[in-house]
């Protein structure tokens, strides 16, 4: 069986931020909050197969030890 390849959405990254209050040709801006977009929405490629962190793990990290308590 093959992996279904498809694509998630990650939405973009806003922020707000205060601009005060100008008088810009003759018209009065009050103080108000302005959307900034920090990073843009994009669709990212997913294979559906979940991918190890460690592709070559060494022995010691995987061993376990019992010890029995009598």
């Amino acid at each position: 069986m093959r992996a279904r390849q498809g694509f998630t959405y990650e939405p973009p990254i806003i922020e707000y931020v205060e601009m005060p209050a100008q008088v810009m040709n003759g018209a009065l801006y009050p103080r108000h909050k302005a959307p900034v977009i920090v990073s843009p929405g994009r669709w990212v490629e997913t294979n559906g197969v979940p991918v190890p962190i460690d592709i070559n793990p060494r022995v010691s990290d995987t061993r376990v030890e019992y010890v029995d308590e009598q």
